[in-house]
């Protein structure tokens, strides 16, 4: 994971980003061991992670 969090950084944020901000862990991860796999519905009280 860490070599694609490079590369997206070196081969595509410059290309779409034009404030320069980075793609981190955090960026999919937001503190958890698993990201999410999609955003949590309104009103739901946990969100959908992988199995």
């Amino acid at each position: 994971m860490l070599r694609m969090v490079r590369d997206i950084n070196a081969n595509y944020v410059s290309k779409v980003n034009a404030h320069g901000q980075t793609v981190t862990c955090f960026t999919c991860h937001r503190g958890r061991t698993v990201p999410e796999t999609m955003p949590a519905a309104a009103g739901s009280e946990t969100p959908q992670s992988q199995p």
